[in-house]
């Protein structure tokens, strides 16, 4: 009977061990993965999506391709605000922020894509962020 007690007991931490780290690596899965190659960008779809708090927003579809295109397009601000549209946060000159769906993690929190200008007044960097 002890015997019995004490295999039941070690495949279920054996078990449990492998179910935690599972969990784990798919929450620390990196953003980046998560938005990889699924749709192009359509700035007209992009645009009727403005303040949506849709988990499943197709923002996050594109995102890969957007931020694709932003790191190899010299723009400024003005110009990225008539591809995109208002943003969903904005900080001065140098921040503009769009909420993309909740894709990455466990689905529960807004992800966003952040795009950061220069003091040259074009794009620095572009990066997603969960919020």
């Amino acid at each position: 009977m002890e015997k019995k007690v004490m295999g039941f007991f070690i495949v279920s931490t054996i078990l449990t061990v492998i179910a935690v780290f599972s969990m784990q690596s798919a929450i620390e899965q990196p953003i980046e993965t998560v938005y990889s190659n699924r749709m192009d960008f359509d700035s007209n779809i992009w645009k009727q999506l403005h303040n949506s708090h849709d988990r499943d927003n197709q923002r996050g579809l594109m995102a890969d391709d957007l931020k694709k295109k932003l790191l190899s397009t010299p723009l400024n601000k003005q110009q990225v605000i008539a591809m995109l549209g208002p943003a969903d946060q904005e900080s001065s000159e140098i921040y503009l922020s769009y909420k993309m769906g909740m894709w990455s993690q466990n689905r529960s929190k807004m992800d966003s894509i952040n795009i950061l200008f220069g003091a040259d007044g074009q794009i620095s960097d572009v990066f997603y962020r969960r919020h």
